[in-house]
């Protein structure tokens, strides 16, 4: 048995207005504001997890209404000891833009509500940071850097 979990996290930006897609979920310590993430399958590759991930949690598909801009690759590494005993989390962060369609929460009946977040309101709001887990900021550097855009 592994002490590692490998997962994915998408960053999701809004192409026009540079905000970022932040799901809400209420599951004790873990309750707040996230982005897209979820753990990568046995046999299942990381492109695989990630497209799985976005289209359980939103309804989005990559390709059709998200272009992946890159990867932050060994960014994301964290231990939640009470969720997950003796484990560590490796996490691949991927950046994704947002151009179009319907987001549809709750197939994943892990999320409750979602909303476009402003950069600093995202970053703050984000329960990952209560760990020390800073992606947020890094994510939204790499995707200002990547596109040539300025917030």
């Amino acid at each position: 048995m592994s002490d590692v979990i490998y997962s994915v996290i998408n960053v999701i930006i809004h192409r026009d207005t540079k905000k970022i897609l932040m799901l809400y979920r209420e599951e004790g310590i873990y309750s707040g504001h996230e982005p897209v993430k979820g753990k990568i399958k046995k046999s299942e590759m990381e492109g695989a997890a990630l497209k799985r991930e976005t289209s359980d949690e939103t309804g989005l598909e990559i390709g059709e209404h998200l272009k992946v801009v890159g990867r932050l690759d060994g960014y994301y590494v964290a231990k939640q000891e009470e969720k997950f005993p003796g484990k560590t989390i490796n996490g691949t962060v991927f950046v994704s833009e947002y151009s179009n369609g319907e987001i549809k929460i709750g197939g994943d009946k892990e999320h409750k509500d979602w909303s476009w977040m402003a950069y600093e309101e995202a970053n703050k709001n984000c329960w990952l940071h209560k760990f020390g887990d800073n992606i947020i900021e890094p994510a939204y550097e790499y995707y200002l850097e990547r596109t040539g855009v300025t917030a």
